[in-house]
């Protein structure tokens, strides 16, 4: 499967296998943890990382957009790594010439002195029926949907065959967002409580972990 569709809180979610959710009934593409700049930062700093990266994760949002043709996209944080480096050129463009609007939920990493055309940075934003932060925040009422953690989940096999892939984490209180961006690292999490969900992420698709198969 290329998406999963779910109904939360009467709303209408598009999990998609590009990392990224599309919220129908106000036309948003949400997204968390790109960190636009860690790789060049990695890279000025001596550890050898491929370069190409940085484009394709600019390369699957636009796809995501051709696709779903959203009114805005949603950053859930950490939109960026570090301080100015030469790969936020490539966003500042596609930011300045496009015609959505963008929200950037401020994350811990993201270090912006200077305004970006299209790009509005809010602390947290709360449209009903969802509270929008970068950090898990199960203390509010509102059901919250957030990034930071970078959840992935490992699966063995009876073989011993171990894989681990990225996931959306949903529980009773929140979605927690996958990290989008490649080279983000990743936390291993285990279903909590009853009812918790995983939505498992490979490379070209995407599947729900069966709570009674789970590990």
């Amino acid at each position: 499967m290329k998406s999963v569709k779910k109904i939360i809180h009467n709303q209408t979610l598009t999990f998609d296998y590009r990392k990224v959710v599309f919220w129908k009934e106000t036309s948003s593409l949400i997204l968390s943890d790109v960190h636009i700049g860690k790789i060049t930062h990695f890279r000025k700093n001596g550890i050898s990382l491929p370069s190409f990266p940085a484009l394709n994760n600019l390369n699957i949002l636009k796809s995501a957009i051709e696709d779903y043709h959203p009114k805005q996209v949603v950053f859930l944080g950490d939109l960026f790594h570090s301080d100015y480096n030469l790969e936020w050129e490539e966003w500042l463009l596609f930011f300045k010439s496009s015609r959505l609007a963008f929200k950037l939920i401020i994350g811990n990493h993201d270090s912006i002195n200077f305004k970006i055309k299209n790009l509005d940075i809010l602390k947290n934003w709360n449209k009903s029926p969802f509270y929008f932060s970068h950090y898990p925040f199960i203390e509010s009422k509102i059901f919250n949907l957030c990034g930071h953690v970078h959840p992935s989940f490992l699966l063995k096999g009876k073989g011993k065959q171990q894989i681990k892939l990225p996931c959306f984490y949903i529980t009773r209180k929140n979605i927690i967002f996958p990290a989008f961006g490649e080279f983000t690292g990743t936390h291993n999490i285990h279903l909590e409580n009853n009812g918790d969900e995983i939505i498992l992420i490979s490379k070209n698709g995407i599947f729900l972990l069966d709570q009674l198969n789970s590990i």
